[in-house]
């Protein structure tokens, strides 16, 4: 039994492949047509995205310096060795394994907790009085040492000494700091969190710096340290401060830092900050979707070891949102156009597979007068629609990618940076697109070839010696009315030369009744090609 179906679908087969060369015409516009559709619903996808992507590689190059900043800030962290290396450690890796090629490196600012500060001239006294007190703090900035301009003195070294009252270590001001409060290279100065603790900091100034270069990306983030703002911190209670004094500002190393307060006042909370550097180059070669999830997924590892922290990219994310902002308003239009190109498209398809069903029905109605069954017939259609569609599936995903990169040659793009070839990501959205395309027009080839293999060899004849009427549509010939009505639209569009105007609702968007332009007038040729496709 399996070998006499089989038998029969050759036979049949042979018979379709007999009136192929007869019809070859028309099974080159079927494949045309189908290569046309497919390549419209891929390309819409992927030109949107090129887009957004275009946009997003002009905005990110039109910040200044070679850098984008990541920060971040973290809360509540204790200052010790181990927490400070731990959050190190995984901060650097995380930014290598996710924001690398980019990630450039990262400067690390820690600042201990508000101290009492005694200058010469100024010592701290051992109980409260009545005098307006001095306050500051030890602080560490990674990096420094490279960044900086030796005004006065050398750098200090990242040790800690015994001093009768408690640790010593070394430390260099800035120039601001130094003018303001006439401190001097070899000046001792005390440190306290109240005046009643026995165990004080002494520091020893080394060294007076000022920024190397102050336009440096370095300076952007840290220039602010030179030349600190007053405390917003509440002094400890029973001692003066003026309010508008600045805190004096000393910069020592990790070591010295972690040292000292460790002695002194051990448990101690800060909230470290990280600047990382992104080249501004790398971050542009990045897809959107690739750029968040980047983000993302940086944010979640380094909150697994340090939880209260707050990644901030300001300049990624903000540009992030405007293309998407810019783009969802520029693809409605888009997608309306391509819709109808696609539906055009689709109709003149139609119009050659009818006429392709048509001078197959003699052959269907003799198959069936001999016993061949709809399975049989929908086997074979559907084999010839799979050989047109895989074949123009190949044809139109090549044509789609390569019209989405060499649109970037196009005059309109000329004045935009980087936009000699559009860059093509593949996504899954495309390829969605490009099955629904398929599975369109393979429905369409089969469809028709099912139903015509329900008649028989007399309803055959009979619509043969009877044909079918002209409709209604072409009757009273709305296809021409329908053409003029577009054309005049489509005219004044190109007067205008933009849809953009006041919008239906009073405000700027999209003129919609000047988008009817291009429906009207394809559905009109379309609809004055079906009236004279059957004389050609």
């Amino acid at each position: 039994m399996i070998g006499q179906l089989a038998s029969q679908d050759l036979s049949i087969f042979r018979l379709f492949l007999k009136r192929m060369p007869g019809e070859r015409i028309l099974l080159l516009g079927v494949f045309v047509g189908f290569v046309f559709t497919t390549t419209i619903a891929i390309v819409g996808p992927i030109y949107l995205d090129s887009l957004k992507q275009l946009a997003f590689r002009s905005s990110v190059g039109e910040f200044q310096g070679r850098f984008l900043d990541v920060n971040l800030f973290a809360s509540n962290l204790v200052l010790s060795k181990d927490s400070m290396s731990r959050s190190e450690d995984e901060i650097e890796r995380a930014a290598v394994q996710y924001l690398d090629p980019a990630y450039r490196g990262h400067t690390t600012y820690i600042r201990s907790s508000p101290y009492l500060v005694g200058i010469p001239g100024r010592e701290l006294p051992d109980k409260r009085s009545g005098e307006v007190m001095l306050r500051g703090y030890i602080q560490h900035l990674s990096g420094l040492s490279r960044e900086v301009n030796l005004v006065d003195g050398t750098m200090a070294e990242d040790i800690v000494a015994q001093w009768p009252r408690g640790p010593l270590i070394q430390a260099v001001i800035s120039i601001e700091t130094a003018e303001r409060f006439n401190i001097q290279v070899a000046d001792v100065l005390t440190l306290a969190t109240v005046l009643e603790v026995e165990q004080r900091i002494s520091v020893i100034i080394t060294g007076v710096i000022g920024a190397d270069d102050p336009d440096d990306e370095y300076w952007e983030d840290v220039g602010i340290y030179l030349d600190p703002a007053p405390l917003i911190e509440t002094p400890p209670l029973g001692v003066r401060v003026d309010p508008d004094d600045p805190p004096i500002g000393l910069f020592v190393g990790l070591d010295a830092l972690l040292g000292a307060v460790d002695q002194t006042n051990r448990g101690t909370l800060v909230d470290p900050i990280w600047f990382l550097r992104l080249d501004k180059i790398s971050v542009s070669n990045w897809s959107i979707d690739g750029a968040l999830t980047r983000l993302d997924s940086f944010t979640e590892q380094v909150q697994t070891v340090v939880p209260d922290i707050t990644v901030r990219a300001g300049a990624i994310t903000t540009t992030i949102e405007k293309v998407k902002h810019r783009g969802f308003l520029a693809s409605i239009p888009i997608l309306l156009l391509l819709v109808v190109m696609a539906v055009t498209v689709l109709l003149y398809t139609s119009i050659v597979i009818s006429y392709l069903t048509k001078s197959r029905e003699r052959d269907i109605a003799l198959a069936r007068s001999r016993g061949v069954g709809t399975g049989i017939l929908f086997r074979i259609a559907l084999a010839e629609g799979l050989t047109i569609t895989v074949g123009g599936v190949f044809v139109a995903a090549t044509l789609a990618f390569a019209t989405v990169a060499l649109i970037g040659k196009l005059p309109y793009f000329d004045d935009i940076p980087g936009a000699t070839i559009l860059q093509v990501n593949t996504s899954l959205t495309p390829v969605l697109a490009g099955a629904i395309g398929v599975l369109a027009c393979l429905s369409m080839l089969v469809a028709p070839a099912i139903l015509s293999a329900r008649t028989g060899l007399l309803f055959q004849k009979l619509s043969v010696s009877r044909p079918t009427g002209v409709s209604w549509f072409h009757r009273y010939y709305l296809d021409v009315a329908v053409l003029i009505i577009g054309s005049l639209i489509y005219w004044e569009l190109h007067s205008r030369g933009q849809v953009v105007s006041g919008g239906l609702f009073g405000d700027v968007g999209v003129n919609e009744p000047l988008l009817l332009a291009p429906v009207l007038f394809l559905i009109g040729v379309g609809l004055l090609f079906a009236r004279l496709f059957p004389l050609m």
